[in-house]
Order: C-alpha cells, then sequence, then structure tokens
C-alpha cells in the first residue's frame, strides 16, 4: 500500500551507519539527581527557584492552583496566589490522590493529594526573552483515573533539549474528584462541571501568563496526550474557555468523539452519593468525605457488569457541545493536529484477562468484546464479523495478532480515523495522521502496544519495566543491534517538535508526512522503516466499524 509517489529521502540523504555514529543522537537523557547550579525565574505570582542541569532549566512542582480540599472540593480550581519571597520548584508536586496498580514506570512514589494542581517545566537553557521556543504541553494518560505529569516515564526532557522546545507537563483532578457531575443535583455547581478539563484549562491560562519567562512563547503553545491525554486534549478542543490559550494539537491513542450526557452524568453521581453516605439534599456535607473515601467508591462503581464511567460530560458551563458536533469541530477549526494511534495497542488490554493466542474466532471475540460493552450498548455480532473478517484476509496469521488486530481497531484506531475524517469533513485546519508501527518486546513477543511511542518521544527508552518485566532496554537493545530505536526516537522527536515549530510535522528519516484530505487519504506509519501509506482501511472493514460504538474512553 505504500503511495509510490513519496520520496523515500532517508535514504539519499540520511544512512542509518551516519546516523548510529552520530554521538549525539546516541546519548542517554538523565536529569535527576543534583543540580549544577540553582536557577531563579520571576513570575506574575512570585519567584520560582529552580535547577540548571546541563543545558536545561528543570522546575518541578510549579503550583498554578491552590488546593482543592476542603470548600474548595467540587469547585473550579482557584489561580495560584501571590507569594512572597522565592518558593522552591526543586521537588514534584503530589499527584491527584489514587492507589496506582499500574507497572511502575508509570506510578509516582506517592499516593498524593488533593493540593495537586501542579506542573514541571523543562526548559532549554538557551532559550529566554529574546529567543522564545515554541511551548509543548503534556496531558498526562491513565484514562480519567490514574496517572500525572511526573511519572518516571514522562520525565525524560529530550523532547525539550533535542526538540528545542519548552515542555510542560500537569497534574491535574482525576476519578471522581475530577469528573463526578453534581451540577445535575445541585446548582451550587451548576459552574463546577469537567473540573478536570478546567484544571488543565487554569494550567493554559498560567502557561499563557508566564512561559515568556522561561524561554517559551505563549503565542504558539502545542497541547499533546497520549490514551486519557489524548481524550483530554479531544475535549480542550471543545472547551470555549481554552480558545487562543493553545494553537496546535496532537491526540495519542486517545481520540473521543462523544461525551457523557448531563442525564446520565447525573444518574452516576446520585449512584457515588449514596456510596458516600451523602444525602442529595444536604450535598455540601461531600466537603467532609475522607479522600480516601472517594478512591473507594469510584472504583467500586467502575468494575462488575453494572459498571459506569466518570468522565467529560456535555454541560453548558465548561464543554457545551458533544465533541463530534459542528458547533465543537468549529471551535477549534484553525487549530493543527496530529491524530493516530499504535497497530498493537489491544495487546495490553487482552493479555492481561485472557489466555493468548485465542483458539478461535468466538475466542478472540469474547477477549474483545468487553472493551467494548463498557457502559453502554454494542453489538457482538459486528465484532465476530470484523475478526472474521481479519481471518479470511490474511488466513496465514495466528488468532492473537487477527484478535490484536482488531482489538486495536475497537478500542482506540477507529476512533481516531473517525476524528480526523470528521476535522477533515468540517474544513478544519490541516490533520496529520500515523500509525505506531515499531515494535516493543513484551509479554512473551514483540508489539507496538498502548503507550509504547511515549518511550521513545520522551527519551525514555533506559527505563525498565515499562510492560512489568525487568530487562526491557537490554531487550530492546537485542531485538534493534543496529541502534534503530535510538534512531526512530530522535526521528519522533523531531517530528512532533517541527509540528510545534512549524504546525508541519517532518523529520529526517521520515518520508515527506502529507496531510490527511478527501482526496488524500495518507496515514504515516511511524517505525524504524517509516512509510506513507493510503486507505488505511478498506470499504469492508470500515463499514462494519462504523455500526459500533468503538473507544475505550467515550
Amino acid at each position: 500500500m505504500s503511495l509510490s509517489k513519496i520520496s523515500r529521502r532517508q535514504s539519499l540523504q540520511y544512512s542509518v551507519a551516519t546516523l548510529v555514529a552520530s554521538g549525539p543522537l546516541m546519548k542517554a537523557f538523565a536529569y535527576e539527581g543534583e543540580p549544577d547550579q540553582q536557577v531563579i525565574v520571576k513570575t506574575l505570582e512570585g519567584e520560582l527557584r529552580g535547577a540548571k542541569r546541563g543545558g536545561m532549566h528543570i522546575f518541578k512542582g510549579v503550583r498554578y492552583g491552590e488546593s482543592t480540599g476542603g470548600k474548595r472540593r467540587f469547585h473550579r480550581a482557584q489561580p495560584v496566589q501571590p507569594w512572597a519571597g522565592i518558593r522552591d520548584a526543586l521537588n514534584y508536586g503530589d499527584p491527584c490522590y489514587q492507589i496506582n496498580p499500574d507497572w511502575k514506570a508509570w506510578v509516582d512514589d506517592k499516593n498524593g493529594s488533593e493540593d495537586c494542581l501542579h506542573l514541571n517545566i523543562f526548559a532549554p537553557a538557551s532559550s529566554g526573552p529574546e529567543n522564545k521556543k515554541p511551548v509543548m504541553v503534556f496531558f498526562h494518560g491513565g484514562g480519567y483515573t490514574y496517572g500525572s505529569g511526573t511519572v518516571p516515564v514522562y520525565r525524560g526532557v529530550a523532547l525539550a533539549e533535542q526538540g528545542g522546545v519548552v515542555l510542560v507537563t500537569v497534574t491535574h483532578r482525576i476519578h471522581l474528584l475530577g469528573f463526578l457531575y453534581l451540577a445535575g443535583v445541585s446548582d451550587v455547581y451548576k459552574d463546577d462541571t469537567n473540573l478536570g478539563i478546567l484544571d488543565l484549562v487554569e494550567a493554559l491560562r498560567w502557561v499563557h501568563r508566564n512561559i515568556a519567562n522561561f524561554g517559551g512563547d505563549p503565542e504558539n503553545v502545542t497541547i499533546f496526550g497520549e490514551s486519557g491525554g489524548g481524550g483530554k486534549v479531544s475535549a480542550v478542543l471543545g472547551t470555549p474557555e481554552a480558545k487562543g490559550l493553545f494553537h496546535k494539537a496532537i491526540v495519542q491513542s486517545g481520540s473521543v468523539n462523544h461525551l457523557n450526557s448531563a442525564e446520565q452524568a447525573t444518574k452516576n453521581a446520585l449512584r457515588a452519593l449514596e456510596r458516600l453516605g451523602v444525602e442529595p439534599s444536604k450535598v455540601a456535607a461531600i466537603e467532609n468525605v475522607p479522600v480516601e473515601k472517594f478512591w473507594e467508591v469510584h472504583q467500586s462503581l467502575t468494575s462488575g457488569e453494572d459498571a459506569v464511567t466518570f468522565a467529560p460530560v456535555v454541560s453548558a458551563t465548561s464543554i457545551p457541545y458533544d465533541l463530534s458536533s459542528a458547533e465543537a469541530l468549529a471551535l477549534s477549526s484553525d487549530v493543527p493536529m496530529i491524530i493516530g494511534s499504535n497497530a498493537e495497542e489491544s495487546v495490553v488490554f487482552i493479555t492481561a484477562v485472557h489466555e493468548i493466542p485465542p483458539a478461535s474466532v468466538d475466542a478472540a471475540v469474547e477477549a474483545i468484546f468487553p472493551y467494548l460493552a463498557l457502559g453502554r450498548p454494542s453489538d457482538k455480532e459486528s465484532v465476530h464479523r470484523l475478526v472474521g473478517l481479519y481471518r479470511d484476509q490474511d488466513p496465514e496469521a495466528d488468532m492473537s495478532t487477527v484478535a490484536f488486530k482488531a482489538g486495536t481497531d475497537v478500542m482506540f484506531a477507529f476512533d481516531a480515523y473517525r476524528q480526523v475524517t470528521a476535522r477533515v469533513a468540517a474544513k478544519a485546519a490541516p490533520v496529520y495522521n500515523y500509525r505506531f508501527d515499531q515494535k516493543e518486546p513484551m509479554f512473551g513477543g514483540n508489539f507496538a502496544a498502548h503507550a509504547a511511542e511515549l518511550l521513545y518521544l520522551f527519551g525514555s527508552l533506559d527505563v525498565d519495566e515499562a510492560w512489568g518485566e525487568p530487562g526491557l532496554p537490554e531487550a530492546r537493545a537485542k531485538l534493534y543491534p543496529g541502534g534503530e530505536h535510538y534512531l526512530l526516537r530522535d526521528t519522533l522527536i523531531e517530528a512532533w517538535s517541527s509540528f510545534a515549530h512549524s504546525g508541519q510535522p517532518s523529520a529526517r528519516m521520515m518520508p515527506n508526512w502529507e496531510p490527511f484530505t478527501v482526496d488524500q487519504n495518507v496515514t504515516m506509519l511511524i517505525s524504524s522503516e517509516g512509510k506513507l501509506v493510503k486507505d488505511i482501511y478498506d470499504a469492508d472493514a470500515k463499514a462494519i466499524l462504523s455500526t459500533l460504538k468503538t473507544g475505550l474512553l467515550n
């Protein structure tokens, strides 16, 4: 399916041998430990003390909002208040309270608190008021339930240093604390909906006010996120208050096209209040519930046969339109975007609960179907047809390959395709579609699984146990003895950062990346052997997938 007219410039100008031999591209990026020296930066609210490490200025745990506990609980973030003297920004702040069972590369070393409105800044030391650099603001993954902006995978500064950008990672409210919809219970909360998303907007306001003092350009801000972070980017695109606070966007494996209804979200809230022991007529009592209880109730309501979701909601006071509506698309029509997913997203989810490989089409359907059926009507027969189609198209493939392909389309990839085509149909700014194909050693095989691209994008290839198994860097080096994984790291950083600079992704080791259009619906396959292809979905697959409400996040 490779487009014959696409020039493979890397084979003409940048051979693998040349790039492997170039020392700077092969170096590791390690910026923890004692700083070389301290750096003071003045913000509109007060002075911050950060660290200079190598060629980077790093500010950790920068408060963009006040604590959300007590009487601020379930209300909009209050902007950080001015302070006297110099405030340290040398240590990471708390994550939103959670008990995260994920692999250690994706987990903070503490459970956190409600004082969680912090961000981290990684700025090249060469940047400054006279040398402003593009700003990239990252929204973390973990669905709407887990994670923070400071987990080990996100701590790489390669993207900032090598890409010539100011990188900001953000922590905000999640699970019930960020997405319990109380506006349908009491008018007290009518202006306080989608708090987890409005926290991100508050962080963008802080960036707009202050990032120039760190060498960033407030008029050139790219928001990006993966998984739940991609869902948050999708939601911010439809949030009127965020208009003008960012200028480009990247959605990685988190395309969300629909939001919860206020009616359903109110029903979910009433169930949560009952388990919290709070009467709807006395909802203010929620301020006195221990923070641990919110986590316990969230976990109990989001598992089991009658599970519900706590996620962004259509709300007049925050996100007024469903994200697939003409109104929502018009709101961000001037925003260039990169949108995509990974080739085998579903391997992480399917292998967690099912034996692999499945023995039959029926077994593959049983492995995939639960991820389509989380809190919404589904069509099992359509999933069966999809698996059967992929089985017929590649009869030599083992059933696990078929299951992962179909599962990935159901969980992530087709929603990305829907988001891309909706923006093209709405005549929005250019949109670039990708699929990350680079294989990572995991689960006894090699897969381009969910979140695999982040280790490349953040220069975190030295992080071990990203998939719960030790020895990942060594296994990857064995899989790519020519250093191809380092080359792809540099290529991905170059592509994403070039988009932040100019609105068009490009890299020396990548073919010319054309935008997706009605006539030229092209997708960049990102790997050590990347290529641009046309029509990643044939008519039969598209017809089946179009009948399903796909996606994990909506």
